[in-house]
């Protein structure tokens, strides 16, 4: 693992976990029943504080995305044309490193089971 995506992985860890525990702090600190409840935790830094937490969470997660297609993008094309032409060694390929075939009349009439 390289370090971006390392650092990414940290992050998400770290932010996940805060972002749980201020909405938990925040549950905890509101006071009243139904409504009341939800805005005493509007009021408290706890919910607004797991909100960001998850919002960076989220970016952090766009990142590691973002990296991990661009680092395939960069090592995945010269692996797919090695093994294209090592396997095909110059003939038309079929597709999968399979190399195309052409039957001639005579024996495509043979292999149906069919007399001419």
């Amino acid at each position: 693992m390289t370090l971006v995506p390392l650092i990414a992985w940290l992050t998400v860890m770290v932010f996940d976990t805060g972002g749980r525990l201020t909405f938990k702090a925040a549950a905890n600190h509101g006071g009243g029943e139904g409504m009341a409840h939800w805005r005493a935790m509007a009021r408290k830094p706890w919910l607004w504080l797991g909100l960001l937490s998850f919002v960076v969470e989220f970016v952090a997660w766009l990142d590691a995305a973002r990296f991990e297609i661009a680092l395939t993008a960069l090592h995945g094309a010269p692996a797919q044309a090695g093994h294209a032409a090592r396997d095909c060694a110059g003939a038309p390929c079929a597709g999968h490193g399979t190399p195309a075939t052409t039957a001639s009349p005579s024996q495509a009439g043979g292999e149906s089971g069919g007399d001419r």
